[in-house]
């Protein structure tokens, strides 16, 4: 392989070897540059990146896989009463800003936040980030409508999906990292699981094989059918994160979550 420095005329094709932020989107170490990249590049002053290419006659490396990340910001927190809990303050900003910065810190691209229940006062809590915005007038039926609409706003490229939960927001960063690390649906891990102490929790990365498959799911549930239904393409991703298993449903929860030190990313 051949690492270095490659001018923008001949960096179509190319994987970058580090990651660059060029008008306000993160293009990710791994990317295959495509001719919009390459665009945006020039448009931002590059005259070169740094790439990784095949040398002449060493056989090449498949790409890293395309993963985007649905942030599920849809619901009415109907147990917290009159309040929408994914506006509270945690650790100085909004619980739904501090979830979308994990998964936009993170390997993932693009990210989308769905949004239903006070859709507009969401949106303004996520100003100003590189995330799309999926409008689901459906919320009230369920959570499986928000998991539907964000994978139907997916582009096509995509290889798999960390489904992250709008109310888990001291996951981290490096969780979401690990699970991309772990996806190779073809050694069998193409629905990647965090688990601490030996108990399963929050985001998923599912494979785009199960997209079909998660659209016929019905009712307030997300993947936890898919999961037990396909146990031979689950992998279980060993982690220290405790927020993989903390989801604020409650006051107690919100109170708790309030005083704990955020994520490193977000530190």
């Amino acid at each position: 392989m051949t690492f270095g420095p490659t001018p923008l005329d001949e960096a179509l094709g190319a994987v970058l070897a580090h990651s660059l932020h060029v008008g306000g989107v993160t293009l990710k170490k791994g990317r295959i540059l495509t001719t919009d990249d390459v665009a945006a590049l020039r448009t931002a002053g590059f005259a070169c990146v740094a790439t990784v290419r095949p040398e002449s006659g060493e056989p090449g490396e498949s790409p890293a896989p395309r993963i985007a990340a649905i942030v599920l910001a849809a619901g009415r927190s109907r147990r917290m009463g009159p309040r929408n809990k994914l506006l509270a303050e945690i650790g100085s900003m909004p619980m739904v800003r501090r979830v979308a910065i994990t998964a936009l810190s993170s390997q993932a691209e693009p990210v989308f936040v769905v949004t239903g229940h006070q859709r507009a006062r969401i949106e303004a809590a996520l100003a100003g980030l590189g995330i799309a915005f999926v409008d689901n007038p459906d919320f009230a039926t369920g959570l499986s409508t928000s998991l539907r609409r964000g994978l139907a706003a997916l582009p096509a490229d995509i290889d798999g999906v960390v489904i992250c939960l709008g109310d888990m927001p001291q996951v981290t960063t490096k969780t979401i990292d690990r699970l991309i690390a772990a996806f190779d649906p073809r050694e069998g891990r193409a629905i990647c699981v965090p688990t601490r102490n030996g108990r399963r929790g929050n985001p998923v990365l599912i494979a785009r094989r199960f997209f079909a498959e998660i659209q016929t799911i019905a009712g307030d549930i997300g993947a936890r059918a898919l999961i037990g239904a396909n146990p031979e393409a689950v992998h279980e991703v060993r982690t220290s994160d405790d927020g993989i298993l903390i989801d604020i449903d409650d006051s107690k929860a919100l109170a708790d979550a309030a005083q704990s030190e955020p994520p490193a990313n977000l530190a």
